[in-house]
This record gives structure tokens, C-alpha cells and sequence, in this order.
């Protein structure tokens, strides 16, 4: 039986090779799973339906509308009329 200080992590003496020399046995170990991994787009339909809301909104906005009344005054005469102070062409006429 070999006993040795190292742990032995489920390792194996294998049998003597012809091609190493008989005073070392190889020690063969379990093999390890290295692992590549890659991965690959797959689209997954997701169905969102859309409400399309036409709004109108009201609004009050001001509009004018003129409603004319003519009057008819009569005013009666309270002072003769003055001439002009300075001659025709200058102030109202």
C-alpha cells in the first residue's frame, strides 16, 4: 500500500508503460469536463396590443359680434354760431 502526504483527489496508479522507466509509476487522474459554452438567440413572440385614442377637445374660445342700434338725436340750437376766430381753413368746419 503507498501512502503518501498528498491528497490523492480519486487518482489512480496506471500500469507500467514500456516507455518510462519501472522506479516511477504514472499517476492517472479522472478526466475533467472543461465546458465552452455559446449561446444562441431564439425570438419568443410577446403580442402587445396597441389602442390608438383620437381625442378632441373642446375649447371655448370668445368671439365678438357687434349688434349696431342707430339713434337719432336732435339737438337744439343753444348759442348762435361764432365765426371762426381765424378765417376759413383753421378748426372745424
Amino acid at each position: 500500500m503507498h501512502h503518501s502526504n498528498k491528497p490523492n483527489y480519486g487518482c489512480r496508479p496506471s500500469a507500467v508503460s514500456p516507455m518510462v522507466a519501472p522506479a516511477v509509476q504514472p499517476i492517472v487522474c479522472p478526466p475533467l469536463c472543461r465546458y465552452t459554452d455559446s449561446y444562441t438567440h431564439r425570438e419568443v413572440p410577446y403580442i402587445q396590443p396597441l389602442i390608438n385614442v383620437n381625442r378632441q377637445h373642446i375649447v371655448d374660445v370668445p368671439k365678438t359680434y357687434y349688434e349696431e342700434i342707430n339713434e337719432t338725436v336732435v339737438v337744439p340750437p343753444t348759442v348762435a354760431p361764432q365765426p371762426y376766430p381765424y378765417g376759413y381753413g383753421y378748426g372745424r368746419r
